[in-house]
């Protein structure tokens, strides 16, 4: 039986902490991480639950249409939301290494929750739908600037 030489022994590697991910990508297993969007479809989810329901109802309302809405769940739902965005940057974190895109969710993950879960105030809402808006594009931003510094110009 012949020894099978590892071919990722014997490439050289010239960016520095990425060298598997490199060799991933050279066994046919891309280095796109499914966790790119888990993030922004987590925030998506989350203003949907929260301005979409809102703009549904007062569409359903002006066509005549009433609904009795649950808002312990409807709230629920929208902190659900937030907090997955949140927890999706806190795995994210590890792999970029910056801590701001994590702080500014996690400040506007505790906006919402304090808005919906404790006091309503519309301001209070809406900051925190900004914070995790911008901490979710600062980390998209961050993830995309990294591959293309690791891997060039393919």
């Amino acid at each position: 039986m012949e020894a099978v030489q590892d071919e990722t022994e014997s490439h050289d590697c010239r960016h520095d902490n990425r060298a598997r991910s490199c060799h991933k990508t050279e066994q046919g297993v891309t280095d796109k991480k499914t966790g790119d969007w888990l993030a922004p479809l987590a925030t998506a989810l989350s203003l949907v639950a929260c301005y979409g329901t809102l703009a549904a109802i007062g569409l359903l309302g002006a066509l005549g249409v009433t609904i009795a809405l649950n808002e312990a769940i409807w709230a629920g739902a929208i902190v659900l939301f937030a907090g997955l965005t949140f927890a999706v940057l806190l795995v994210r974190r590890h792999r970029h290494g910056r801590l701001f895109p994590t702080a500014l969710a996690g400040v506007g993950f505790l906006l919402i929750g304090f808005s919906m879960l404790v006091s309503y105030n519309q301001l209070i809402e809406f900051a925190g739908f900004v914070f995790l808006c911008a901490g979710t594009v600062m980390d998209w931003r961050i993830g995309r600037s990294r591959r293309e510094l690791v891997h060039g110009d393919r």
